[in-house]
């Protein structure tokens, strides 16, 4: 990290952008990890990261965070000297052919969301600002718009790292080569105290038993079959083992109704036996 940025003892004025308040817990996972390595060798680093709701992200993250399209956003671009672009799957398709997102919303992603990041570029290399497309994960691009952007945009950046293989090799495809492969930031975030695992049992009315914990993806491709077979499973655990089932949403996407997670749960909890035994964690927490 430290090569990348080239960094001193001196304190540099960071901002960070990316899918970030859309309440994914493994997006804010990474936020985490992004800040622990940025702070970890000088804790008077300033940090500023845009978010999509302001009231989620302060109280995941016990941060300050400032809004898209505002002043607090115009003025913290001019006062970083370092930009950090991603740390999710920023790059894709979606917010071009978003067919699955709630109609209203649909325009808005195309005008705003979907060129953000790539007007970001610009004006970063324009105000002469380090630029570093931090861990992103990005998808096959099929788009030719989306495809031109990255292949003369991407270049503009003095650093672009990614999280995994593929999202390597699909820049490649593309033309953008020099890419440095680096582990998943939200690696580096750090373990929950016994403390605070004690109080979340308390405010979900658990006691400390043993439990099997169920994460489900609201996917397209998430058919009935493997939904009633993974039921008849938690059905043998509880009547097996008398374990309780808890099923914990990865995604409350405000408008992206294929992250909406509790709409898989609500089918899979209304398919057990006896749901006494079952609890769905509604609440919002730290990753």
């Amino acid at each position: 990290m430290r090569k990348i940025l080239k960094l001193n003892n001196n304190k540099i004025n960071l901002l960070i952008f990316g899918s970030y308040g859309f309440k994914n817990i493994g997006t804010e996972a990474i936020l985490d990890g992004i800040i622990n390595r940025f702070t970890k060798n000088n804790k008077n680093n300033s940090i500023t990261i845009v978010s999509n709701d302001l009231n989620y992200s302060s109280f995941i993250h016990n941060y300050s965070f400032i809004s898209k399209f505002s002043f607090s956003f115009i003025k913290s671009f001019f006062l970083s000297n370092i930009i950090i672009l991603g740390g999710d799957e920023l790059i894709n398709d979606d917010y071009y052919n978003n067919y699955h997102y709630d109609q209203k919303y649909k325009n808005k992603f195309n005008l705003y969301e979907g060129k953000l990041l790539y007007l970001l570029l610009i004006f970063s290399k324009i105000f002469n600002k380090k630029i570093i497309l931090y861990s992103i994960g990005v998808n096959k691009i099929k788009n030719k718009l989306t495809k031109f952007l990255i292949k003369n945009l991407f270049p503009l950046a003095n650093h672009i790292t990614v999280r995994d293989n593929f999202s390597e090799n699909n820049l490649k495809k593309i033309g953008i080569k020099n890419t440095l492969l680096i582990k998943d930031p939200s690696i580096d975030m750090m373990p929950i105290s016994k403390k605070k695992l004690k109080q979340i049992l308390t405010n979900e009315n658990l006691d400390g038993n043993k439990y099997v914990v169920i994460t489900l993806k609201n996917d397209k491709n998430f058919n009935s079959f493997s939904l009633n077979l993974l039921v008849k499973i938690a059905n043998w655990i509880i009547s097996k083992y008398n374990y309780k089932i808890i099923l914990i949403p990865c995604s409350n996407h405000p408008y992206n109704l294929y992250e909406q997670d509790l709409i898989i749960l609500n089918k899979f909890y209304k398919k057990i036996v006896n749901k006494k035994m079952v609890k769905i964690i509604k609440k919002n927490y730290h990753p």
